[in-house]
């Protein structure tokens, strides 16, 4: 069914297209007093957002268009955003944590201990990043039409990968000289040329890199709670406002409804 509206909302929006332009419907509407109500972009020839409409395979009223906006807004920007984002970090090998950690395991050094610690923390956090990133795309995936319910799913599920990637910059900036000596120890073990040249050039390129994961760092908003649950909540409360503007400056550029 929803096929078949979509064909009818992208028939209904050439009324608002311009020259050149290109027309896609978000494939998840939100109903709004029993009418389903979809996203609508348009974009140039570059490939670049020029517009947008909120539109339904029934008839529209500009109150319920207004009503659907910030729903559609924020879940299909929430879709960009964690892919964006997200489908980079699941790309990170776990080789990288293993193969140290399966080497260091045979060998009975206490000096290696600490960067044992470390890398086994950040092991788990690329592959909490990986679950999280899998499970929120298997939502979007399965998703028809949506809800409140929806989005506040696909938030929390972007809030903690954001967690994951400011604690893992954490360590790779706070946790450097703990690294720094896991390699050196490593080398005077005769343990470091039994990794992978790849495993290697992972640790190497992170010790050189502090410069460049400090600046990363500075542009997060850090919460202070410790546990992991008031830590969301925080950072909830933080981004909360930022992306209300964003979805007030959306309006601007919508053809239908008229901006409010």
């Amino acid at each position: 069914m929803l096929n078949n509206e979509i064909l009818t909302v992208q028939s209904k929006s050439k009324k608002y297209k311009k020259f050149l332009e290109k027309i896609e419907v978000n494939r998840n509407p939100v109903s709004i007093n029993g009418k389903h109500y979809y996203e609508v972009i348009y974009t140039n020839r570059k490939g670049e957002v020029t517009a947008t409409a909120i539109l339904s395979p029934d008839q529209e009223t500009e109150s319920e268009a207004r009503q659907a906006h910030p729903l559609l807004a924020r879940y299909n920007g929430l879709i960009l955003n964690i892919v964006a984002e997200g489908r980079e970090r699941t790309k990170v090998s776990e080789v990288f944590f293993k193969e140290p950690l399966e080497l260091i395991s045979r060998h009975d050094l206490p000096q290696l201990e600490a960067g044992r610690e470390r890398i086994n923390r950040m092991g788990q956090l690329v592959e909490n990043h990986r679950a999280y990133y899998e499970q929120v795309m298997e939502a979007f995936r399965s998703a028809g039409v949506i809800s409140q319910k929806d989005i506040d799913y696909a938030t929390r599920m972007a809030i903690s990968m954001e967690l994951v990637h400011i604690e893992v910059l954490e360590m790779m900036t706070n946790d450097l000289p703990v690294f720094e000596q896991w390699v050196s120890e490593m080398q005077a073990a005769g343990l470091w040329e039994q990794l992978g040249q790849n495993v290697r050039e992972f640790y190497h390129h992170m010790l050189n890199g502090k410069e460049e994961n400090e600046a990363l760092l500075a542009t997060k908003e850090r919460p202070k709670a410790s546990d992991w649950e008031n830590r969301i909540e925080e950072l909830h409360r933080m981004t909360a406002q930022r992306l209300d503007t964003k979805i007030l400056n959306y309006r601007k550029d919508l053809r239908y409804p008229e901006p409010w």
